[in-house]
């Protein structure tokens, strides 16, 4: 989740790639902000429902059941604490005698942020199809993997290997990185 583009030198392609990423992650984090927010909604529905919630009565720390506590509290700590505090605006009304509450529509706010990020992330991803960066990053693993040939024929040398070490090498290079990808 590094927000940043990192080192402002990079070619259009690299930036490219890391808009992508980045929006990407932005995209899950939203996301999971915004499926918090609705459990804790439901949560609060559910106790609602369950005939938890006192109607035409004050409602205090005494006499609420805990289960409409629990989800008021939570829903309270989702929207006023942490990351979606800081990633929504509220908007604020008095009712006359100073009493000051929140108008804002909170989850309608980060729902809005995440559709704009997901389209966002399309309209990258887009660009870096379009800008033929799939191909681009083939060509650079194909790169790196025959640099990584070079290093190692160069150490096999080096070491002097026997015949019998050299035509067995790649049966363990093999298998080394099928498990680095089972790792991965």
């Amino acid at each position: 989740m590094k927000w940043g583009l990192g080192d402002a030198h990079s070619d259009p392609a690299e930036v490219l790639l890391r808009l992508v990423s980045q929006s990407a992650a932005r995209v899950e984090f939203y996301g999971r902000l915004l499926n918090e927010a609705y459990d804790a909604a439901e949560r609060l529905k559910k106790a609602h429902e369950a005939g938890d919630l006192l109607v035409d009565k004050t409602v205090d720390e005494d006499g609420a059941p805990a289960s409409l506590v629990q989800a008021r509290d939570d829903l309270d700590r989702i929207f006023h604490t942490g990351g979606v505090a800081a990633l929504i605006g509220r908007v604020y009304s008095d009712n006359g005698d100073g009493s000051i509450y929140a108008t804002g529509e909170q989850i309608r706010g980060l729902a809005e942020l995440e559709a704009r990020e997901r389209d966002r992330c399309a309209n990258f991803a887009t660009k870096a199809v379009a800008a033929g960066l799939a191909e681009r990053q083939v060509r650079l693993a194909e790169r790196q993997g025959a640099m990584i040939l070079q290093v190692l024929t160069a150490v096999f040398d080096e070491l002097g290997l026997s015949d019998a070490q050299l035509e067995v090498a790649p049966d363990v290079i093999r298998r080394q990185l099928d498990q680095l990808q089972l790792a991965g």
